[in-house]
């Protein structure tokens, strides 16, 4: 079951690991009002899993099912509508996110530099779950 698994494991473990280094090396470097920014930053992009209104949990459990009985045709549906959905859900909420940042911190050019981080998030979430999806389970 671990070989199996293997990916997801490593992937949760570093992203524990980077966390925790984070979670006690930034608030030591940065000042509170800075700390305070980023961790705005990280809570607006905790809402991305929102932005899709959940299309890419439904892609989750419904394309392994689909693998295991070989209906390729609509897995490759299933891929091209969860990619165009998101990124299009992702533009918006990169759009909401960037006005709700600079209406609160009243600074353009972080407001602008926040616009992709929605598109990296979701491309990578994306390709992470694809990549789960055909996994030996």
């Amino acid at each position: 079951m671990i070989h199996a698994s293997r990916h997801t494991l490593i992937a949760n473990v570093v992203q524990q690991f980077c966390a925790a280094a984070l979670l006690l090396y930034l608030p030591n470097i940065l000042s509170k009002a800075d700390y305070a920014q980023v961790v705005f930053v990280a809570v607006l992009l905790s809402f991305i899993g929102f932005a899709d209104a959940g299309f890419s949990m439904a892609y989750g459990r419904v394309v392994p099912s689909l693998l295991a009985q070989n209906r390729h045709d609509e897995v490759k549906i299933w891929d091209s509508t969860t990619l165009r959905f998101g990124l299009i859900f992702s533009a918006l909420y990169s759009l909401i996110i960037a006005i709700i940042y600079y209406h609160r911190y009243d600074n353009l050019t972080h407001a602008i530099l926040l616009v992709p981080m929605p598109f990296v998030v979701f491309w990578f979430s994306f390709h992470i779950s694809r990549f789960s999806a055909g996994g030996n389970f």
